[in-house]
């Protein structure tokens, strides 16, 4: 099956296409990250940048990085040739996203991915009342 989905969001950069919008939130996320770290530790593990760049973990942005692992999970990609949860710890997986548009079986909802949306949307805003740069 074809990622025609995921290659369409990414083809044509439309920042409306939720796919689309949610890969390059998080990697602005990763960014503001490392630049406030002044290094690059942990590669794409979000969960584990956050607590060295905000020491003192407020309990709103502990719950929103918690809700955020769990909405990336719940996505299906290919991984290998098959069908796996979406690695928090390495979200660039959304690239091979197995969107239902595309007939995948074992498949991600329109939904699915805009409740990741909104939980890295709200991340953000966690991030940036705790004095992070996002």
């Amino acid at each position: 099956m074809p990622h025609t989905t995921n290659q369409a969001a990414f083809r044509d950069c439309d920042a409306n296409n939720p796919c689309f919008r949610l890969y390059t939130l998080l990697v602005a996320i990763e960014f503001a990250l490392n630049d406030a770290l002044a290094t690059f530790p942990h590669g794409h593990d979000l969960a584990r940048l956050v607590p060295q760049v905000v020491t003192t973990m407020p309990s709103g942005l502990q719950a929103q990085l918690t809700s955020l692992d769990g909405a990336l999970r719940s996505l299906v990609c290919t991984f290998r040739g098959r069908p796996a949860p979406v690695d928090p710890a390495n979200y660039p997986g959304i690239r091979y996203l197995r969107h239902a548009n595309d007939g995948h079986v074992g498949h991600t909802t329109d939904a699915d991915v805009v409740q990741a949306l909104n939980d890295a949307r709200q991340l953000v805003n966690e991030l940036r009342s705790a004095g992070v740069q996002v």
